[in-house]
């Protein structure tokens, strides 16, 4: 015996589907925020993660209370005619914000790796720079072949 479903109309001003409308517009705009973030960061602009941050925590926590409202639906309101309709966007829409979520953040990695070792680059040869007797004597002067070579200098930012 196969199961009928009876779909209900749903008021489409309803906060059920308000809600859903809603959480389908966050999650696009969440999409189309990480896709711009991840071509700023495949154009090895490794500064990008800094300016998308703040507008990416807001977006999520809307999104995330969006989908705590439709948490508390009863299947019989999901399974009205419009609700239905909607749930399945809100679904593709979920799934497709998954992926986007998924690439944003091996290339965060890729850029956090790459960073490393731009990062290990500059230390090694800052090491290799410097004397083999390098160091301060108890008056605060240099001392051994250090006290006769000039100083190295080296100055990290990193903001990622």
């Amino acid at each position: 015996m196969s199961e009928i479903i009876v779909r209900i109309p749903v008021d489409p001003a309803s906060p059920l589907m308000a809600s859903m409308t809603e959480a389908i517009a966050l999650a696009r705009d969440l999409i189309d925020l990480l896709a711009r973030e991840n071509a700023a960061l495949a154009h090895r602009r490794l500064d990008a993660p800094a300016g998308y941050a703040e507008a990416k925590t807001r977006l999520i926590q809307a999104y995330e209370i969006k989908l705590e409202e439709l948490a508390g639906a009863t299947p019989s309101e999901l399974q009205a005619e419009a609700a239905a309709t909607a749930l399945a966007e809100l679904k593709a829409a979920n799934l497709t914000l998954q992926a986007a979520a998924q690439s944003n953040a091996a290339a965060l990695r890729g850029a956090i790796d790459a960073n490393r070792q731009v990062l290990d680059i500059v230390v090694n040869a800052a090491k290799q720079r410097l004397p083999a007797q390098s160091g301060y004597g108890r008056q605060g002067g240099r001392t051994g072949v250090a006290a006769y070579k000039p100083v190295q200098s080296v100055m990290l930012t990193q903001r990622l």
